[in-house]
């Protein structure tokens, strides 16, 4: 899956991490942000950076029950524009 981000939002974001939260996501529904980084090995404050940009692009969402962040991924059938 080719994705392009935009924003002027920080630095670019590093494609490889970019990807493997992609993976992570999409192997589950709902995930929180403490399970994702977990399950990258990522540090939170990256992984968030990462999100925010997907979040831009339209490709996670993100939903607050208090204090936790969940996040998925939108699916294909919700964004399909013949990529």
């Amino acid at each position: 899956m080719k994705i392009k981000l935009e924003s002027n939002r920080g630095p670019k974001p590093n494609p490889k991490i970019t990807s493997r939260i992609l993976e992570v996501i999409q192997n589950d529904e709902d995930m929180y942000l403490e399970e994702i980084a977990r399950e990258t090995e990522i540090y939170r404050e990256t992984i968030l950076n990462h999100l925010e940009k997907l979040k831009d692009r339209g490709l996670v969402e993100e939903e607050r029950k208090g204090q936790l962040r969940i996040f998925r991924c939108v699916g294909d059938e919700d964004n399909d524009d013949g990529e």
